[in-house]
């Protein structure tokens, strides 16, 4: 397995201290970053062009990216604008294409929550046509979407690895598939066994210390039943750290340490 981490170009310590995120994951040990797409899509041309090259210089490379759309694009509900969608897809996804990125995660928790009234049953179909639409523009740039189940707090649809799978499947694309979190699932109480029945489907996973979502510091139980769900499946791809932290730099090291023991 790559083990990669969450972030940006910067990043700030609990006490306010700034610093260089991709010079310190590279020092810490990190495979891959996986930076966030809707900041990248935002971003001047300009700026973009500046981002690439902090990326070059770096060492690094960014294989994934996560927050995949902004929440004021509409994704389901009477007012989704589809050529708006499919204008940002073209963007977007072009951006992360230049950038070498494998894998873009579909969270995006706002853009996708249903709007009080409109049918559920409805605002799966709209997903299922924005998948498939995003599964061809993704494909023409080698990337894979994959579909992340969020807890019932951050939104009010798709709330299961197995519901996730069953969008999936759905939407029946090959550059559309399933993202494991273990702080989702275990938020929903989900069995980690869905990893095995899901197996040629899954295409990434984040890590963290599943209750508090933190950059785990021990090897604990659950993180130990998660990664062991993963390898028994047969995955062998890309696990990111997605997790809040108080010094980046010693939590770090201690959760890749962690990771590295768990994946074997």
């Amino acid at each position: 397995m790559k083990l990669g981490i969450c972030g940006f170009l910067s990043g700030k310590n609990a006490n306010g201290h700034e610093f260089d995120f991709l010079s310190l994951a590279r020092h810490v040990g990190f495979d891959y970053v996986e930076w966030p797409l809707s900041t990248l899509a935002g971003l001047s041309e300009e700026d973009f062009s500046e981002a690439v090259r902090k990326l070059k210089g770096s060492g690094m490379v960014c294989e994934a990216c996560n927050l995949f759309f902004p929440g004021t694009l509409r994704l389901t509900g009477a007012e989704v604008n589809r050529q708006a969608v499919k204008d940002y897809l073209e963007h977007a996804l072009g951006r992360a294409g230049q950038l070498g990125v494998q894998v873009v995660v579909f969270g995006s928790g706002g853009a996708r929550r249903v709007p009080e009234g409109f049918p559920k049953e409805q605002a799966w179909v709209q997903l299922v046509e924005m998948l498939r639409s995003a599964g061809e523009i993704a494909r023409r740039f080698g990337i894979v979407i994959a579909i992340e189940p969020l807890n019932r707090d951050e939104t009010n649809l798709i709330h299961t690895a197995a519901e996730g799978f069953a969008l999936a499947r759905l939407v029946d694309h090959p550059s559309v598939r399933l993202l494991l979190d273990i702080y989702h699932m275990v938020k929903e109480n989900e069995d980690f066994g869905v990893a095995r029945t899901a197996r040629e489907w899954v295409a990434h996973a984040h890590f963290a210390e599943p209750n508090r979502r933190t950059f785990p510091a021990v090897i604990d139980e659950t993180g130990r039943a998660f990664f062991e769900a993963l390898i028994q499946s047969g995955y062998t791809g890309r696990v990111s750290l997605e997790a809040g932290y108080v010094n980046f730099e010693p939590e770090s090291q201690q959760a890749l340490k962690v990771m590295r023991e768990l994946a074997g």
